[in-house]
């Protein structure tokens, strides 16, 4: 691929070649004088704060900013900054290592909840490749080492004209060692009281610093090992969703109402195929006769399908659906090691030049239940001549559960490896009132490659072969064909009659039959990252009355490249997993911007400071063409200890690599067939109206969507704004409180109709002035089985959000009691809603529609510290919702309640509450100096009460959300680190 060019090798040698200068140089380099020291001083004294180029000498800026030090990252007793990002309250439902279906063991964040694309990731203020498995459009935490973490800042605002594209929810600027002087050495080491979670993570960091510069060097190896669903009480089974319970739970508990779920999609195999025109035979009536036209189960002999229940033994309320959760991951596993280096060197006063290098490598696993076979939807027919069919009739719909093959395996092992080099400094002396601006340059290079293998899966061609007719050779064995005229060659044939005894494990699919349909296929994707920026800034004149008007300017080159190559069985559609399109392609842009810092006015009576703030940022992509984004901010400090800020910016989203380019791709969307068993007569009146039969039954609850890019895709465009007080109040020293309004209206956004959105325009919604578009995205054949939904990414909708941030923190320093220190840090929304593809806003505030959105979210802390002894405690809290039946409040709102028909809406009769989640942590920490140095030991307890997550009947996985609670349970762990 174009990123192993010898260009590229060569600027990397040339690199290697300069760290090897620099670090000669600083073993062996002397003292400088003492006037280079105080210049040095005095330039660390400005500061670059998260949202700006323009350096200040303190952390006042009109934007929200929060910083986490690494005091409050150790203190949240995890291994992966990903993690701990994810439990700010500003953040929610990004994907996270719970996610098992659906996941790749990437950890992301999502602030404001906006997705995890509309959040910019920064390390040292630069931008970070992609992750994950191949043109994708977020930064996977994971790939950035935690141990070279000094702290992490996060602007809660709006940022395209400073970053360019994506700081629509903010931006995570992850700051990393430069200065570190001494070795370190930690491990740590965790387990849950559920059982599974046992987590390892060693590291190793040292430094060395000079007067001409400094190195650091940092190693990092982090394992985490599964939690299975089975592990954990309730997630061992998934609970029905139905009328019936929401019937019961006008009168009952949940406890009572519980009933057990499953897929239909069975071990033992089921027939739900009654053509009256194919009779069968003697055995195949004798099985029939008598009974409704249902569906047929192995599971003890032949009978109707019960849907009651599971075949699970501990099921009270026993019946043929299958319990898949035993065989998932709740938690999946990871594998995690990780090189980091960064350096500086100083030419001379005015010249100095750095380099960043890291790579990680991450290796993770998913696991999902024995794959499932669907003959209808694979197009293939079960032959009556097939030697193991015992009813001499053709079938057209059998499933099974091939629980032979044993789970679905997804297995990562994604390298991300990133290069910065550049040169930075002050202009020239001869410039004159310029000679004290900064300067930098820098390159950047970066990319992440993926491969993942997934076994579990089977060849269409050679299921439809094996399952045709079968012949007997002469020499007695079978093969597949009518004759030997016409034998697939090496084919087994295959029996779907017989099923699996749960009991024994023993099945009627031999390994013999299972080597000639299995298959390993491997996915190969990588996104590419190349970027060029040059940037100066510094003050132009004083404004009287105010202060130094500041000016930055700067340019950035930026390409993005990335690609996704399925295996050749998985492209070709012809595999019983999700197809898949192979995509590459690349964009290019050149972006100029500009920000000034305006101080009006200084030292007057209630003005202690007026500053404004303006920047521009213009760009060009190839993929679409021109546009420019700003952002205007003002700070009033009224006095020392109060001031008032605000923002007002635009901000935009470029469409990404696969978001252009990508081909058609397979998903398995949660979402049933309206015209099984219709609700209502308007319902009936539309199946019949898409000629769909009235006695059409499809008891499916996920169906096969198909999605794809676009190359027409515009970029979205945000409207943020935000205003904000800060108080400091002198009586009270080391309190400081932040409260900030914030406002996000997002148009024209790049998105999906929806499978369900699809599916009600078509059906359900009689509001919408003309179903037809809708319906004819959904794809049926002459029984009016649904073959697929086509859900293609366009430019349609968008999605607001509005809420208050608030912090308090008070850090007291006493002479005889020890240091303590208190920090609450919450968001209070008041709004989150998405504008969907037909125009109907769907409103998410404290409902479960489009996630986990509750009116509030808050963290509280407090820390003790007593000569070298700490303690620390942390509380999680995360508000109450509602779930409405089929995961839609918005039908609810005006509709009629009938007592007698359990399918009709009422507010009030078909919402449950989901109550608020609660969890605590503890820790203790002591510090003990020795004849090796410093030894730091921490143990802790996350979860203190065993909290579990929150029941959600939607969920739609273990029915709660992984990516708002914790579902690892209780955790235990111990950290010790070893200081040289």
């Amino acid at each position: 691929m174009h990123f192993n060019s010898r260009p590229r090798k060569r600027v990397l040698f040339g690199v290697v070649l300069t760290m090897g200068f620099m670090l000669v140089d600083l073993w062996t380099s002397t003292r400088a004088q003492e006037d280079s020291k105080e210049q040095s001083r005095e330039s660390a004294e400005e500061i670059l704060v998260t949202g700006s180029y323009i350096r200040r000498k303190d952390l006042n800026s009109p934007a929200p900013v929060t910083i986490l030090s690494q005091a409050e990252l150790e203190a949240a007793g995890l291994v992966q900054i990903g993690d701990i990002l994810q439990n700010l309250p500003s953040q929610s439902n990004a994907i996270n290592v719970q996610r098992n279906n659906g996941g790749s063991g990437s950890v992301r964040v999502s602030l404001r909840g906006l997705g995890a694309e509309r959040t910019l990731v920064l390390v040292n203020g630069r931008r970070h490749p992609y992750g994950g498995t191949g043109t994708d459009s977020s930064v996977d935490l994971s790939a950035i080492p935690s141990a070279m973490i000094e702290r992490v800042e996060v602007l809660k605002d709006g940022a395209s004209s400073v970053y360019g594209s994506d700081a629509i929810g903010g931006v995570v600027n992850i700051i990393t060692y430069s200065d570190f002087e001494d070795t370190q050495a930690t491990g740590y080491v965790g387990v849950s009281t559920q059982g599974g979670g046992r987590t390892y993570d060693l590291s190793v960091t040292t430094g060395l610093n000079s007067d001409r510069g400094n190195m650091v060097f940092s190693a990092n190896y982090v394992e985490v090992e599964p939690v299975w669903a089975y592990q954990r009480k309730w997630s061992n089974h998934v609970r029905q969703f139905g009328d019936d319970v929401w019937e019961c739970l006008e009168t009952g508990t949940n406890a009572e109402c519980e009933l057990w779920h499953g897929s239909t999609y069975v071990p033992e195999g089921y027939i739900k195929d009654r053509h009256p025109e194919w009779e069968g035979n003697d055995l195949w009536k004798s099985i029939t006769t008598g009974k409704p036209n249902e569906v047929y189960s192995g599971r003890g002999g032949w009978h109707v399908f019960d849907n009651g229940g599971t075949s699970d033994p501990k099921d009270p309320n026993q019946g043929d659906l299958y319990n898949y959760q035993p065989e998932t991951y709740l938690y999946t596993p990871s594998e995690r090691y990780s090189l980091f280096a960064i350096g500086r060197y100083r030419f001379s006063d005015k010249i100095s030049g750095y380099f960043e290098s890291s790579y990680t490598n991450r290796k993770s696993k998913i696991k999902l239940a024995p794959g499932t076979i669907d003959t209808k939807n694979e197009n293939i027919l079960v032959s009556a001549d097939n030697m193991y069919n015992p009813f001499g009739r053709d079938f057209e719909l059998i499933r099974r559960r091939m629980v032979e093959a044993g789970g679905r395996r997804y297995l990562d092992d994604n390298g991300t490896f990133r290069l910065v080099a550049g040169f930075d400094g002050a202009l020239p002396d001869f410039l004159g009132p310029f000679s004290d601006w900064h300067w930098s340059t820098s390159w950047q290079y970066g990319i992440t490659s993926s491969n993942r293998i997934k076994q579990g899966f089977f060849i269409q061609d050679r299921l439809a072969a094996a399952l045709g007719p079968s012949f007997r050779r002469e020499d007695g064995t079978w093969g597949c064909g009518t004759s030997k005229a016409d034998e697939v060659e090496k084919c087994v044939p295959l029996n779907f009659f017989g099923g699996y005894n749960q009991e024994t494990r023993m099945g009627t699919i031999s390994s013999e039959m299972l080597k000639y349909i299995s298959y390993a296929g491997t996915h190969r994707g990588f996104s590419d990252l190349t970027s060029i920026t040059a940037q100066t800034s510094g003050s132009l004149f004083e404004i009287p009355f105010g202060g130094p008007l500041g000016l930055a300017l700067g340019y950035e080159y930026r390409e993005e490249a990335g690609g996704s190559l399925p295996d050749p069985l998985t492209a070709g559609d012809n595999t019983t997993g999700n197809s898949d399109s192979s995509v590459e392609g690349k964009f290019v842009v050149n972006e100029f911007f500009s920000e000034l810092s305006i101080p009006l006015l200084s030292d007057f009576p209630a003005v202690d400071m007026f500053e404004l703030s303006l920047s521009v940022r213009t760009y060009n992509y190839s993929s679409f063409g021109t546009g420019a984004t700003y952002k205007a901010g003002a700070r009033w400090q009224i006095m020392p200890y109060m001031a008032l800020r605000g923002t007002y910016s635009s901000a935009f989203r470029a469409p990404s690599i696969s978001g252009l380019y990508s081909g058609q791709s397979d998903s398995a969307d949660y979402v049933t067939d309206p015209c099984s068993e219709p609700a209502n007569s308007y319902i009936e009146s539309r199946c019949r109206a898409e000629g769909v039969p009235d006695t059409h039954f499809d008891d499916r609850t996920q169906i096969l969507t198909r999605k794809g890019g676009n190359p027409d895709l515009e970029p979205e465009t945000a409207k943020i704004f935000t205003v904000g007080l800060v108080v400091e109040p002198p009586q009270i020293e080391g309190l400081s409180i932040t409260l900030d309004f914030f406002e996000i209206e997002i148009d024209n956004a790049m998105m999906t109709i929806g499978s369900k959105i699809i599916m009600n325009n078509c059906y359900s919604n009689q509001e919408i002035n003309d179903p037809v578009p809708y319906c004819n995205l959904v794809i049926r054949d002459n029984t009016g089985y649904i073959l697929q939904i086509d859900d293609k990414i366009t430019n349609i909708g968008g999605a607001s959000t509005q809420g208050l941030d608030f912090q308090a923190r008070y850090d007291l320093q006493t002479a005889s009691a020890g240091r303590f220190g208190f920090n609450l840090e919450g968001t209070w929304l008041h709004r989150y809603q998405e504008t969907q593809a037909d125009g109907t806003v769907v409103s998410s505030l404290d409902l479960f529609d489009l996630g986990v959105y509750p009116s509030l979210k808050a963290n509280f802390s407090v820390r003790w510290g007593y000569d070298n002894f700490g303690v620390g405690y942390n509380l999680r809290y995360i508000g109450s919702i509602e779930e409405c039946r089929n995961n839609n409040c918005v039908i609810s709102e005006d509709a009629e309640y009938d007592p007698n028909d359990m399918k009709t809406w009422s507010d009030g009769h078909f919402r449950r509450d989901v109550d608020a989640n609660v969890t605590m942590d503890l820790y203790a920490s002591y510090i003990l100096d020795n004849d090796f140095g410093t030894t730091r030991m921490t143990v802790g307890i996350n979860n203190l009460l065993d909290q579990n997550p929150p029941l959600i009947y939607n969920g739609t996985q273990s029915q709660s959300s992984a990516a708002n609670y914790d579902y690892m349970g209780r955790f235990l762990y111990f950290r010790l680190a070893q200081t040289f």
